[in-house]
């Protein structure tokens, strides 16, 4: 069973966004900075959290770590700094605006100009560097084949939530140099916000417009073909476009995801507390990483 940090009153240090207490730092001897994200209740943001934070551990991918916790009678997670104090984390937004005078400033969602060609580009800069402190395979190579498997990532656990805000670089002072940050912020993924009604609803019913292979279909991405698309991409689409120019990071990657079994699959939701996810809601998550293992798998 996974451990549920209990985070003390009075232990803040700094609050955000906005002087709120939806997330605030706080620190644990010895001087560990950690991160309290609260989840909206019924949200399940939480165990999505430090699920697919698990799944990044089997598939090898440079993450952030969260754990799950409580801060008085909410549910949460905390995770840990992963910039150093001498680097600054460049956003996604920032970086585009620099190089496109239509980028909107900070408006996260639903940014036409936030295409995967732009995206490509940045991650394909020979400036940037792998993560920090993070062995990358041969057959990876380089930080446009690390964000492949952030894309891959995306569509196995239906995360539509990688706006501009969602991905970015570190710059770092002491080094010099600049860094892909790891992959984070995955609370919106494997259908954590739908009520158990609504999932009992796509697990059993024989309409196969409502039923679960039709439902993984439908998961979007926040990046965008061109500037002219009405709609994002598909979580799938985004990742085959991505991967048509790195395929030995793809072989990598699904060979990672292959190497991940069913059954570690519900080992990882079994081992979420009860008291923070229900059995349709694990049911749930597993039937979406099945059938987009599947899906991703299956790919000519």
């Amino acid at each position: 069973m996974y451990e549920v940090i209990t985070v003390t009153p009075g232990s803040e240090t700094l609050l955000e966004p906005l002087g709120t207490k939806e997330k605030f730092w706080f620190e644990l001897p010895p001087d560990q900075r950690l991160l309290f994200k609260r989840s909206l209740p019924g949200s399940g943001e939480h165990w999505a959290e430090k699920t697919v934070a698990v799944l990044c551990v089997e598939l090898g991918l440079p993450h952030a770590s969260y754990e799950l916790a409580t801060y008085e009678d909410q549910q949460g997670v905390v995770t840990p700094m992963f910039v150093p104090n001498d680097a600054r984390f460049v956003f996604g937004n920032e970086l585009l605006a620099r190089f496109h005078a239509d980028y909107p400033g900070q408006q996260k969602y639903k940014v036409s100009q936030h295409t995967l060609s732009r995206v490509m580009a940045v991650i394909r800069s020979t400036e940037i560097d792998t993560p920090m402190d993070w062995e990358c395979p041969a057959e990876v190579a380089n930080p446009h084949g690390v964000f492949l498997g952030y894309l891959m990532l995306d569509c196995l656990v239906a995360n539509q939530d990688r706006h501009d805000q969602n991905w970015g670089l570190i710059a770092s002072t002491s080094t010099q140099r600049i860094y892909l940050c790891p992959t984070f912020d995955h609370g919106s993924s494997l259908g954590r916000n739908e009520t158990d009604q609504a999932r009992e609803d796509r697990l059993t019913t024989k309409d196969a417009g409502r039923a679960m292979p039709v439902y993984v279909r439908r998961a979007r991405t926040a990046f965008y073909e061109s500037t002219t698309s009405k709609k994002s991409m598909f979580t799938l689409d985004a990742y085959v476009a991505w991967a048509k120019t790195h395929p030995a990071a793809r072989r990598y990657w699904e060979k990672r995801l292959r190497a991940l079994s069913l059954d570690r699959v519900k080992e990882i939701f079994n081992n979420v507390p009860d008291t923070m996810i229900g059995d349709l809601a694990r049911k749930f998550a597993c039937e979406i990483i099945r059938l987009n293992r599947e899906r991703i798998l299956g790919l000519v």
